[in-house]
């Protein structure tokens, strides 16, 4: 037996009786695919890993919680008073009114990139994420699109794809078009989200009053 596994042990030695008993603990990791958390239980820089939560719980990295033990088995119930507000920022929006153009068939910046904002978030932390924009397209007929959607760069990445964006479809007359969607951080740290753009066919599209709003739930 190594000295970790016997540190282990002695951290995890059944209780009384069988009785459960709570425990504090930081949470250092999230598994996202395996929908597990790692800890390190109070007064121990041990990390654990593979440990369930309630389904009620929306674990934050940072976040210091209780934890229920019966014999090996630990169940975090949730975070100890009020969570790590640090990682949570309140909501952000940036605006660009200049006119701008591309003719560019792939997720591209215009020649004022943006608009962008930047947020420190936790991993799992779910955003609601609005774009929204003036938009019109050079070309009119089937074939002829503008677009416009958004990326993200930093702690974690996503690239601009349509499903999350907004399409002109034919016709040349401009329209204000909005669209929300959900991102959830898969990484903690700082988080960019840019507003990118693209057009389908031989076509220029036209974009102002740009706009982009993003809003962490809490």
């Amino acid at each position: 037996m190594t000295a970790t596994t016997r540190k282990l042990a002695r951290q995890l030695k059944t209780p009384v009786s069988g009785l459960s008993r709570r425990r504090q603990a930081l949470i250092v990791a999230i598994d996202t695919a395996t929908q597990t958390v790692s800890i390190q239980l109070g007064g121990d820089t041990t990390v654990l890993t593979g440990i369930a939560t309630l389904l009620s719980y929306a674990p934050r990295v940072g976040d210091v919680v209780w934890v229920d033990q019966v014999g090996p088995d630990l169940l975090v119930l949730g975070a100890q008073g009020i969570a790590n507000v640090t990682t949570t920022p309140d909501p952000q929006q940036a605006d660009i009114d200049t006119v701008q153009s591309t003719a560019s068939q792939t997720y591209t910046n215009l020649a004022t990139i943006g608009p962008a904002v930047t947020l420190q978030l936790a991993a799992g932390t779910p955003c609601l994420v609005i774009v929204s924009a003036r938009i019109s397209n050079a070309g009119g007929g089937p074939g002829f699109s503008s677009l416009f959607s958004y990326a993200v760069t930093g702690a974690s990445t996503q690239t601009a794809t349509d499903p999350d964006g907004v399409e002109q479809i034919a016709g040349t007359e401009d329209f204000t078009l909005t669209r929300a969607s959900v991102f959830i951080a898969d990484g903690t740290g700082a988080h960019a989200f840019t507003m990118k753009y693209r057009v389908i066919g031989t076509n220029t599209g036209t974009f102002f009053r740009r706009r982009i709003v993003v809003w962490p739930s809490h």
